[in-house]
């Protein structure tokens, strides 16, 4: 039975067409009654019999027809267009695919068989569907040479009519087929033509249904996945509220764990808010902090009032370093900064003050100041000293020489063996003291900033060879092989070569003292791309790792004991340093304990040599 309440009013309306015209069709059996007696007379009993079918089909049609929908209508309505007209096919299609027509119903053989699609082109049917209506009472085959369902079902004769919508657009198309010649062809039209209308309403409602149906589910599917998404977004907030909820917690305890105190001011420069650190600075409450103006609560700030101002008008942060703050009868000091808070429109909202107490550090930085010029008071104390100390020994140990050459000169007399080996440890003493008053007056006036430099262009291979030569006989007596690693082509470079000689002379005379009997002492001079390269290298003692960063800090000494051994006061290394670097060059060690080191300086071949020196503190 048709379910009225989902009928729309339009498909109600056509169904009460549908009963005026079942009506009318009762009235028009009526009428063939009357036409039938009429025709009693004159037709055969073959034709009379076909009339009283034609007559019984109808009005069985008509009582099953509003008790009936769909599957049921279609297949009780092909039963009885194939009793009626007793043909052999009748079958009602769908043409929903304008290629293909879908079948609704197909009688066959006295049954209802299974429903299938097949091609309109070069069918009856598509003539049937263009032309609105198609009959052929014989000769089927031969009109339609190509159908081969027509040959497999020996369709002889056939009849079609297109089921239109209330546009007229063919929806559908009921067809009849006989293996034999059509006997009344009249009344397959008269028939056909009869059932088109309520077969067309029926399948124009059946297309509603399905449609309303499609729509109605996918609108249930719509709204489950709406529903599954509004769940999903349900739960997506409740983790979102979670997540808040636990990030504010965190935030809260890291703003009372932060060891920073934090205000906010509104743009009037009044408390709105702070936290647990501030408190703890400030020593105040909430109750003393909480809508009263900043420059209220600390009055010192007032002088600073302007830098405030600038915040709120530029939003610029401002930062301020070691600010002293009068609290009450204690002085503390602040590193602040002031952040600006905007709103949606970029307009400065208020401000953020960020402060941290660095009382502690302010207090150190005034200790260390104090460490510092105390030192610097005592290194010119120390270099008035030297510089005088090495001054008022120049002129003993001038003395102490002289005399020294005189003794060996024998003014005094003939000296024995003894006597003479005496003059010479007189002698090898004086030589040390005056190498260490040398760098003492050295040391002296790179201090001061005074010591100049004479730069020339010079061969510093031939000034290799004259230094080397020079501490021939300190080798000798150290039992200590010299060997050279000298281009034989001229090497200029623009130096002072009475201070470069002065550092070579330092390198090699270290070298040879820490080197024992039986060692070797090289050095060497070779060209790179940006300069040139000396490096001394030795088979001596070697130095630690650990002393290795230390070794140009002046006053620095390995191991005393064997400074005490052969003379020095710590100065040579530190002096050369300053005078490499015074040439825009470099100086520097590598060693290995119990193999050797070598020390090495590179300078510039060309250069802007700095005339004043100055020892690196």
């Amino acid at each position: 039975m048709i379910n009225r309440e989902l009928i729309p009013e339009t498909e109600a309306d056509e169904l009460l067409r549908l009963r005026r015209e079942l009506q009318a069709a009762e009235e028009a059996i009526l009428r063939l009654e009357r036409r039938n007696q009429e025709l009693e007379v004159r037709l055969a009993p073959p034709q009379h019999w076909v009339l009283q079918s034609f007559e019984a089909t109808l009005r069985s049609f008509a009582k099953s027809l509003l008790s009936s929908t769909e599957k049921a209508f279609f297949n009780l309505l092909s039963q009885a267009i194939a009793k009626a007209l007793g043909v052999d096919y009748v079958l009602i299609a769908d043409l929903s695919d304008p290629e293909h027509a879908r079948t609704l119903t197909y009688y066959a053989f006295g049954q209802n068989l299974e429903n299938f699609s097949y091609p309109l082109h070069g069918s009856p049917c598509a003539l049937a569907v263009t032309q609105g209506s198609y009959f052929l009472s014989q000769g089927l085959q031969e009109q339609f040479p190509e159908g081969d369902a027509l040959v497999t079902l020996q369709a002889e004769a056939y009849g079609g009519i297109a089921l239109c919508d209330a546009s007229g657009r063919p929806g559908g198309i009921i067809a009849v087929m006989h293996r034999e010649p059509f006997a009344f062809p009249e009344a397959v039209e008269s028939l056909l033509n009869l059932v088109a209308k309520p077969a067309a309403a029926e399948l124009m409602r059946l297309r509603s249904e399905t449609e309303t149906a499609l729509r109605t589910r996918a609108l249930e599917q719509a709204y489950a996945a709406l529903q599954d998404h509004s769940l999903r977004i349900e739960a997506e907030i409740a983790q979102r509220n979670r997540e808040l909820t636990s990030e504010k917690a965190l935030i809260d305890h890291i703003i009372a764990s932060m060891p920073v105190g934090i205000v906010y001011l509104d743009r009037s420069l009044v408390v709105r808010w702070t936290n647990a650190e501030h408190i703890r600075i400030t020593g105040m409450g909430p109750e003393r902090l909480i809508n009263r103006s900043v420059f209220e609560i600390f009055p010192a700030l007032a002088a600073d009032h302007a830098r405030f101002e600038a915040v709120l008008e530029r939003g610029e942060a401002v930062r301020f370093s070691g600010y002293p703050l009068e609290l009450g009868p204690r002085q503390i000091y602040i590193d602040g900064t002031v952040v600006p808070i905007f709103e949606e429109d970029q307009t400065v909202k208020g401000v953020l003050l960020f402060a941290m107490e660095v009382s502690a550090r302010v207090e150190n930085e005034r200790l260390q100041q104090e460490q510092i010029e105390t030192l610097r008071e005592l290194d010119r104390l120390k270099g008035d000293f030297i510089n005088s100390a090495s001054h008022e020994l120049r002129t003993p140990l001038t003395s102490i020489t002289g005399y020294a050459e005189f003794l060996e000169d024998e003014v005094g007399g003939p000296l024995s063996a003894d006597q003479r080996g005496f003059v010479t440890q007189i002698q090898e003493g004086a030589k040390r003291l005056q190498r260490i008053v040398d760098d003492m007056l050295d040391f002296a006036r790179l201090e001061a900033g005074s010591f100049k430099l004479v730069a020339r262009e010079a061969d510093l291979g031939l000034l290799v060879q004259e230094e080397l030569a020079f501490v021939q006989p300190q080798a000798h007596d150290a039992q200590v092989t010299l060997r050279t690693e000298v281009p034989s082509e001229p090497l200029r470079v623009p130096m002072d070569p009475s201070r470069i000689g002065q550092v070579i002379l330092n390198l090699l005379g270290n070298a040879i003292k820490f080197t024992p009997a039986g060692g070797e002492v090289t050095i060497a001079l070779r060209s790179e791309r940006d300069g040139v390269r000396v490096e001394v290298r030795d088979t001596g003692i070697g130095i630690s790792e650990e002393h290795l960063g230390r070794l140009f800090q002046k006053f620095f000494q390995v191991d005393p004991s064997m400074t005490r051994e052969h003379g020095g006061a710590g100065l040579g290394l530190s002096i050369a340093k300053a005078l490499i670097e015074a040439h825009g060059g470099r100086i520097g060690v590598t060693s290995q304990l119990g193999k050797g080191s070598t020390f090495w300086f590179s300078l510039p071949q060309l250069s802007e040599i700095d005339e004043s020196a100055h020892v690196q503190e």
